[in-house]
């Protein structure tokens, strides 16, 4: 509290360079983050950045250099040691002038990702870093004789996410395929975002190209939301199915209300319940092309002999004087 030096430190590269201070960044464990460039003095292209970690002590815990040899000109600390992000300027190797430049270093001093902006121009950088209240920034600079404001997200982007998707109905029926044409996701990138599908009929998914077979026939609303950091987009649209009946097989009566069960084994089904009529059941077994592949007329209980037809799903239709009693799909292993 009196002015003198408690410690000191000298970081520079050696006397053959021109060194400067950019910012420092004081923890609350007492450790400092320390940002400098540094430029040659035979070779004032010859530009290092760096930014350097110590104890409370001074002892050195890591050292990053930039590759780009811009500089940045201020730090923030992200919560739960996730890191710290910085903005700056990344210099050119094709023309003379700097980029913007805002990236992101682990708790360990590593790189995670680095971003840029514009073109390069002679006097281009961002100055002031700071947090949004939520998990983005925000940074001010200049841009040759402007003043540059911008909002970043939490990985670095100016951009929101724009969820979309395109859909196709399968052979399998009452089965889709869904195409995630969403875009400013980057579910693949470190902190990138990711998806949830939701199917209108109580299932849901986080796959990012879902399949899904839909049950009894209806109108269904199919929603698909894209998260990125707090950001989010919702893209919906409807699906008008004829169940998991398959299409070009022709459908049955309205089916009653009935206690019938199909039972499927290896090698054979049968029909389980109370025959109420004397006369024998019509069974039809269709393969999913719609091609019929048995038929005959059994009676409840009656074990069904499958071990000819190859494995696959097949659709079962139970009817008595062209009344149906059951229908249902089966998969034949």
């Amino acid at each position: 509290g009196d002015g003198n030096v408690l410690d000191e430190t000298i970081i520079s590269y050696g006397e053959d360079w021109n060194d400067r201070m950019g910012e420092f960044l004081l923890e609350s464990s007492g450790n400092i983050l320390v940002s400098t460039k540094s430029s040659e003095v035979l070779n004032s292209e010859n530009v290092k950045a760096n930014v350097r970690k110590y104890d409370a002590s001074g002892v050195l815990l890591w050292d990053y250099e930039e590759p780009s040899g811009g500089g940045n000109s201020d730090m923030v600390k992200l919560p739960d040691e996730e890191g710290y992000v910085l903005a700056g300027s990344m210099s050119s190797t094709e023309v003379y002038g700097t980029y913007l430049e805002i990236g992101k270093l682990n708790i360990d001093g590593e790189p995670v990702w680095n971003r840029i902006y514009g073109e390069p121009q002679v006097n281009r950088w961002f100055e002031e870093l700071i947090s949004d209240g939520e998990d983005g920034f925000y940074a001010t600079g200049r841009d040759y004789r402007s003043l540059v404001v911008a909002h970043f997200n939490c990985m670095g982007l100016l951009s929101e996410p724009e969820a979309a998707f395109s859909m196709e109905e399968m052979m399998d029926a009452g089965t889709y395929a869904f195409l995630n044409e969403s875009q400013y996701v980057y579910p693949d990138s470190i902190d990138g975002g990711h998806f949830h599908w939701d199917f209108g009929d109580g299932s849901s998914s986080n796959e990012l190209n879902p399949t899904h077979q839909y049950g009894p026939a209806g109108t269904y609303t199919v929603s698909l939301t894209a998260v990125v950091c707090s950001d989010t987009s919702i893209y919906t649209s409807i699906i008008e199915t004829n169940g998991s009946w398959p299409i070009g097989i022709e459908e049955a009566i309205e089916t009653p209300t009935t206690n019938y069960q199909v039972i499927v084994g290896q090698g054979f089904l049968h029909l389980v319940g109370e025959q109420v009529e004397s006369e024998l059941i019509d069974l039809v077994i269709y393969d999913s092309a719609g091609r019929i592949v048995q038929h005959k007329a059994i009676s409840v209980g009656e074990f069904i002999d499958t071990r000819r037809l190859p494995a696959g799903v097949y659709y079962c239709k139970f009817q008595i004087s062209n009344s149906a009693i059951l229908k249902q799909k089966i998969v034949i292993i």
